[in-house]
């Protein structure tokens, strides 16, 4: 049985430790303790600012919306045209990452846009987020089709369908903040690629186009994004791909992960506990958050995986040798604790 004061402890700390990492310009960094994590992703921040817009902590969340406009206006053009590249991820202040990883990522942008639709639906954010909302959009309505690295760093060849799916987010969420203008014929080309050549067998596969493959990262499509309802084929058929390849409740990235030995992850096993949920099964979201609040430390921190099992072990020594023990505490794992504990509250506010 689930210890309330436990949870509400974990609950809390999840939430002193999104603080913690807010640097003062108002970007999350991914886990301030591990030094390859020292940047603000798109992707991560869209997750975590939504958590704490859902948690009622609606200055952290503005203050990432904030972040990430001044970071993508300081790179349009003089009429806020998009530039060729938006970066997935930035220095603490706002500047460009000069690490040299893979960095042509489309997939934090439509988050982006997305979580910035769910902050004010009224569109008063003001009239700098407004303008980087719009360059944004136009970047999307322009790359959303094109290949690119996926939400692991990986790959670059093809189009992933969690990044496909993220588009399909937040194009529909520019056209809501927007109105008329390119992204929303896009929203409709991305949309049907998605159905036409993402979906294999009743479930989302990992590439367009591409047979066979499996990523807990198209769980993202099902919940919080919500592009198909639970009632849909195609929401069971990835939910259920999902576990019987990737295991559940605690998920795995994808069959030939060999980062850190390719251990479970609680961001994933939160994304099919709102899966699950959202399809009425509140048993399995309670077991995917039993199970991620096995992964805290004692005072609270949450890492970004752990071996339980690993896919690949012989891998593990050579990644802590590399770059040290797994990140901990990760931002973004403690932001899908707290969507997760949210949901099963049934509300926005603890």
């Amino acid at each position: 049985m689930v210890d309330p004061k436990a949870r509400l402890f974990l609950f809390e700390r999840s939430l002193a430790f999104i603080r913690a990492a807010q640097t003062p310009d108002g970007g999350f960094i991914a886990c301030p303790s591990y030094p390859t994590y020292r940047y603000v992703w798109a992707r991560d921040g869209a997750f975590t600012a939504e958590a704490m817009r859902a948690a009622g902590q609606a200055d952290c969340a503005l203050a990432f919306h904030r972040f990430m406009a001044t970071a993508v206006l300081a790179l349009a053009g003089p009429a806020g045209e998009p530039p060729a590249v938006l970066p997935a991820r930035f220095e603490l202040n706002g500047g460009l990452d000069r690490s040299g990883w893979p960095n042509f990522q489309v997939d934090g942008y439509g988050l982006w846009l997305w979580a910035l639709r769910r902050q004010d639906a009224s569109g008063s954010l003001g009239q700098a987020v407004a303008a980087a909302a719009e360059t944004v959009a136009r970047y999307l309505a322009v790359h959303w089709s094109d290949p690119c690295h996926d939400p692991w760093e990986e790959g670059g060849e093809s189009l992933p369908v969690a990044t496909l799916a993220a588009s399909v987010a937040g194009l529909r969420a520019a056209t809501a903040m927007l109105g008329a203008g390119p992204w929303r014929q896009a929203a409709t080309d991305a949309w049907h690629l998605l159905l036409q050549d993402g979906v294999e067998d009743g479930r989302l596969r990992k590439d367009v186009g591409v047979a066979g493959g499996v990523d807990a990262a198209t769980l993202w499509a099902l919940a919080p994004l919500g592009l198909f309802a639970p009632d849909d084929p195609i929401h069971a058929g990835t939910v259920f791909d999902v576990e019987r390849r990737l295991m559940a409740p605690n998920v795995h990235r994808h069959p030939g992960d060999e980062y850190y030995g390719g251990g479970a992850w609680p961001i994933l096993s939160a994304l099919w506990g709102l899966a699950r949920l959202e399809a009425g099964d509140r048993r399995a979201a309670e077991c995917a958050v039993a199970w991620i609040e096995t992964t805290a430390a004692a005072d609270g921190a949450m890492p970004e995986q752990v071996p339980e099992p690993m896919l690949h072990p012989d891998h593990l020594a050579r990644w802590v040798a590399e770059r040290g023990p797994v990140a901990t505490p990760l931002t973004w794992s403690h932001a899908m604790y707290v969507l997760l504990a949210l949901g099963l509250t049934g509300t926005e506010a603890v």
